[in-house]
């Protein structure tokens, strides 16, 4: 069996519910996120890495595995709200041009890359567009 990618959280310290994400080595993936493991994912997938590896996600400070899955499946994933609790769904990037700060402060969609811009992701799963 493939060694997981392994994606190290921690909760930030702007807002409870929101984490940071770095791999072991101390290479930050996202600066602020609701779902660590999906948008890591989407920003490894971005940066070339394939889809098929497995991808784990561990708290810092802590040894048990919180999240597994492969690279491709996580970054497929959105996490959406009901009034039943959380529920995963699939992921769907915002429209060009909207931005995430408009109406909630999600993450969703956008990613702070490892130089602090926020760089708008398309959904792994669509077509490359036509150039």
């Amino acid at each position: 069996m493939t060694r997981p990618l392994l994606i190290v959280i921690a909760e930030t310290s702007q807002r409870r519910g929101r984490f940071s994400a770095h791999l072991p080595d101390g290479r930050k993936l996202l600066s602020s996120s609701r779902q660590p493991l999906l948008d890591a994912a989407r920003v490894l997938l971005a940066e070339g890495i394939p889809p098929d590896p497995p991808i784990a996600m561990q708290h810092k400070g802590s040894a048990p595995i919180a999240m597994t899955s492969t690279v491709g499946g996580a970054a497929k994933l959105t996490v959406e709200e009901e009034s039943d609790g959380p529920r995963f769904r699939k992921w769907r990037p915002f429209p060009a041009g909207w931005s995430a700060r408009t109406g909630d402060e999600s993450d969703a969609g956008v990613v702070a890359t490892r130089d602090s811009q926020a760089s708008p992701l398309r959904n792994p799963a669509d077509p490359e567009p036509a150039r």
